[in-house]
């Protein structure tokens, strides 16, 4: 197939209001760039696939404007936008075969038979599917249908590509195995891709960018390294990686013209360089914060820490030997951080996780030929320069 006219998609403070005043998508704004993949995550009820709908035509906007290509589309209905979608549930036709699964928008689009056999093949062997073309979906793998709903969607060379929690009825090894496919695919075509999922795995693997959605409001939207890196507040932190970040409260304290930070009853100085890379931390000074420490990032050692590792002492709780690495989980006397910005919800979707307590546990991601057992004494430590800090008052970020 040749590339496409991919489609630049421009999302402009765009909310959907319902009857009774609920806002399940609220002042949404994205820029999405020809031929780039796309992908809104978030937790049950956040908002993505009510997005998706909005973007396919589907479903009402109530406030802001879609543009496509330059072209708002409010408007327009679903067969007027140059679009095509692949459900959750792939919606083949069970008495068609996978040919005419594949061509049938084309045929009632009155596409000639043999311009239309002619793109279907094409369709075909981009997708693999050359064999099964005779075949009828009832006779296919979970894969193989995804890949004829997938068929069917990119034959008609659409400006944009929409798919929703398509791999969400595969099993596990075959998700990731899509994944890939999925990936490769869109990268081959340079369509235009607007993807939803509530796995972050999915969504931190395979797009160029990362829209993460919360109670209709976007958190983030920015690389997969960027969000994993650098997130934006305390949801975003708590709801990307595997295990999620730690967050921990701690506090900053001036003694004896030297900055300490304390969490629990570990501690470990600030030094003048790094706080003159961090400027703003020296404004959280005598006040709570949330520290934010990502599972690879801690170090299980035996002995007493460095002086430019934050170290906390415990014992261990848990341990997951998973052969390419162990995750163990450390009770220490730390508090579990929790913004005055989060909601019940929050707790609910994504466990403890930012849930407040009286004290925490540190999931850490240690190397596989690591021996530990549970109700072993053990310390955890971590580089103060992958410490990353946010405000307890609004969740965001302290960075700079």
């Amino acid at each position: 197939m040749t590339e496409q006219n991919a489609g630049r998609v421009s999302l402009r403070g765009v909310s959907k209001v319902y009857a009774d005043g609920t806002r399940a998508v609220d002042k949404v704004n994205l820029e999405i760039e020809p031929g780039e993949f796309v992908i809104m995550v978030g937790p049950s009820g956040c908002g993505k696939s009510t997005s998706l709908r909005m973007l396919a035509g589907l479903e009402e906007i109530s406030e802001g404007e879609i543009v496509l290509d330059g072209e708002v589309i409010n408007d327009l209905g679903p067969g007027d936008r140059d679009i095509a979608m692949v459900f959750q549930d792939y919606a083949l036709y069970p008495h068609m075969t996978v040919e005419q699964n594949i061509g049938f928008a084309l045929k009632l689009a009155k596409v000639p038979k043999d311009e239309r056999k002619k793109m279907v093949h094409e369709a075909a062997r981009v997708l693999e599917l050359t064999d099964l073309l005779h075949r009828k979906p009832g006779r296919l793998s979970g894969g193989q249908r995804q890949r004829v709903a997938m068929g069917r969607a990119i034959v008609r060379r659409p400006k944009l590509f929409l798919l929703d929690e398509p791999l969400s009825n595969l099993d596990a090894k075959l998700r990731v195995q899509m994944r890939g496919e999925i990936s490769e695919i869109q990268n081959r075509l340079g369509i235009t891709t607007f993807y939803v999922t509530h796995d972050q795995v999915e969504a931190m693997t395979m797009a160029d960018r990362v829209a993460v959605i919360d109670r209709g409001v976007l958190q983030q939207f920015a690389a997969p390294q960027e969000i994993f890196e650098r997130p934006a507040n305390m949801f975003v932190a708590a709801f990307t990686g595997s295990p999620a970040m730690n967050l921990l409260e701690g506090k900053l304290q001036s003694r004896h013209s030297k900055t300490v930070l304390t969490v629990g009853s570990s501690e470990v100085e600030l030094p003048a360089e790094y706080l003159s890379r961090n400027p703003r931390i020296r404004t959280y000074l005598e006040e709570t914060i949330a520290v934010g420490i990502r599972p690879k990032d801690l170090q299980l050692t035996g002995q007493a820490p460095e002086p430019h590792l934050l170290g906390f002492k415990g014992e261990l709780e848990s341990v997951e030997m998973l052969g390419f690495e162990t995750v163990v989980y450390l009770g220490v006397d730390a508090t579990p951080a929790r913004s005055a910005a989060a909601t019940r919800t929050d707790e609910e979707e994504i466990g403890s996780r930012l849930s407040s307590g009286a004290a925490a546990r540190l999931a850490a991601r240690v190397e596989a030929d690591a021996k530990p057992k549970v109700g072993e004494g053990a310390t955890l430590a971590v580089d103060i320069e992958k410490l990353r800090f946010f405000d307890l008052s609004d969740g965001l970020a302290i960075y700079g």
